[in-house]
């Protein structure tokens, strides 16, 4: 019997120190992968913390801090569905509500939705809260998307003397200085970023185009060659191949490329651009007003577009137009003006839905029809009976959308009074 009893608990000693071993084995394996992806966020891969980060997960299944560092790399790496899920579940552990929301906050402005934490998010900022490095990286690029380049910029610069290493940072600053049209800051900015990571396509793209526009293009070709050889049917690198081609004055072999584009990608404003900058360094002046014409009716469009078109206007005789055609210049960039006051009246009232309201008209006039509907359907969530805005979207969506359109037009009630948010004149949704 005491034998036998002997190898029971022998039985059961081993047992318990296997269960004991594979939990230790199942620690130290997730630790391992726990470090691996903080160290592959640091170096800015994502994709590869994410795929370390997810084991961790089973074995520290009751941490609250685990699932908010994974919710954290999952936004960051653009899974937003991961995302979402996992912060949850961080909350549900009890992890620090401080920390939570402001991944809360960072998730919504990533995927677009959260302008109205722009202003929670830059006071973050200022009182130099330990992530600011990490809300910069989402709320810049949410400022330079909406035109907030009074707010955009100023954080650009912080991140580039905080994380002069960071290609990210600079690419962020170069995009600001293009967008005031600062070119030659924008310029060094992109070539920054391209010296410290240059595998980035967006970042190629930029730099290439930043010296074309300084006309420089011995110093753009190669970058363009890098992105042909990545795929050779890259139509931004097959339009920077031509322009270099242009500036070279190789132009039968601009004018090649360009028509070979057209065939491919018609009614395309930069290819017709091109065509007419083409033509006016051959002096064929009404080949240059055919190609501008085209582009200023295909929009969007970069307002010199139309000086562009002034000028080809002017050297075929066209005098009469071509006053036209500059008056409406001096509009859109006064609606450039505009927009900028508006945008700071809607970072210092995100709760203001009058002053959304107004950014989508100026932006749809300009024809910026994605960045107008984004403005108008963040009025909603604050006045979701706005009819100005209801009716601008119904108009939007009637024919591109129709079940859309009708659950909007449901919620228009009849109008009492006249309608306010109209004091910007031939908006019209395109």
């Amino acid at each position: 019997m005491r034998r036998l009893k002997q190898i029971v608990f022998g039985g059961l000693l081993l047992v318990g120190v296997g269960f004991a071993g594979q939990r230790i084995g199942s620690e130290v394996s997730a630790g391992q992968h726990y470090r691996a992806a903080i160290a592959a966020e640091e170096q800015r891969q994502f994709e590869t913390a994410l795929s370390e980060i997810e084991p961790c997960l089973t074995t520290w299944s009751g941490s609250g801090e685990s699932f908010a560092t994974a919710a954290r790399i999952a936004r960051r790496a653009g899974d937003f569905t991961r995302a979402q899920r996992w912060l949850i579940r961080a909350e549900q552990l009890g992890w620090v509500p401080e920390a939570i929301a402001l991944e809360k906050a960072l998730l919504a402005v990533q995927q677009g939705r959260g302008s109205s934490y722009f202003k929670y998010l830059h006071d973050s900022i200022d009182q130099n809260h330990p992530e600011t490095l990490r809300i910069i990286e989402v709320l810049g690029p949410a400022y330079l998307q909406n035109y907030q380049m009074e707010q955009a910029t100023p954080l650009a610069e912080l991140w580039t003397e905080k994380e002069p290493t960071n290609p990210t940072a600079w690419f962020l600053l170069g995009n600001c200085r293009e967008k005031i049209r600062h070119f030659a800051e924008a310029r060094v900015a992109f070539v920054k970023a391209v010296e410290l990571d240059g595998s980035q396509l967006p970042i190629r793209r930029a730099v290439a185009r930043a010296h074309l526009r300084a006309n420089a293009a011995e110093q753009a070709l190669p970058h363009f060659q890098w992105l042909m050889q990545r795929d050779p049917n890259d139509r931004q690198a097959r339009l920077g191949m031509a322009e270099c081609a242009r500036l070279q004055q190789r132009w039968g072999e601009a004018e090649s490329i360009l028509a070979t584009l057209e065939a491919q990608y018609p009614n395309d404003a930069e290819i017709y651009s091109a065509q007419g900058y083409l033509a006016m360094d051959q002096t064929r002046f009404a080949e240059a007003v055919t190609a501008f014409r085209k582009a200023v009716a295909n929009p969007p469009y970069e307002n010199r577009m139309l000086i562009n078109l002034a000028v080809a206007l002017e050297n075929s005789g066209q005098g009469t137009e071509a006053a036209t055609v500059r008056e409406q210049f001096k509009q859109a960039e006064a609606d450039q003006v505009e927009l900028a006051k508006v945008t700071r009246q809607i970072w210092e009232q995100p709760n203001v839905a009058e002053y959304r309201y107004q950014a989508g008209l100026l932006m749809m006039r300009n024809h910026f029809t994605v960045e107008a509907i984004r403005w108008w359907e963040s009025v909603l969530p604050l006045e979701p009976n706005h009819r100005p805005t209801l009716e601008r979207l119904v108009e939007y969506y009637e024919k591109r959308e129709p079940m859309k359109a009708k659950f909007l037009r449901d919620r228009l009630q009849p109008a009492s009074s006249p309608a306010v948010g109209n004091r910007i004149p031939n908006a019209g949704t395109k």
